[in-house]
């Protein structure tokens, strides 16, 4: 059995999705911006209001879902590449399994 590196870190593991909100936050806010620009405006509201509730921590994992949805369908519509779309399915997929960590309004049942 192998010790980890830093064992103190682990005390902060309810840290780890907080980064991941905030990180795929950014990422819709600024998609959601390039589809204003585009006139297309349900789809730009439908990335701000998933921004908001990642970032706050409402209803995290439905967000999760239904920002999983988007990306698969801008996916097949060659609106991102292959290399983005994995990072976002792995933040995505996170959230969806970790839950929103700490700072959030979701509560654990």
């Amino acid at each position: 059995m192998v010790l980890s590196l830093f064992p103190t870190l682990l005390d902060f593991a309810l840290l780890g999705p907080v980064i991941l909100r905030l990180a795929i936050t950014i990422v819709f806010f600024i998609q959601s911006k390039t589809n204003l620009k585009q006139n297309r405006k349900a789809e730009a509201g439908l990335q701000t209001i998933i921004g908001v509730l990642l970032l706050i921590g409402l209803y995290t994992q439905g967000a999760a879902l239904a920002g999983l949805v988007l990306i698969i369908r801008d996916f097949k519509k060659k609106q991102i590449n292959s290399q983005l779309f994995i990072l976002l399915l792995a933040i995505l997929l996170s959230l969806l399994f970790l839950g929103p960590g700490l700072w959030a309004f979701d509560l654990p049942l």
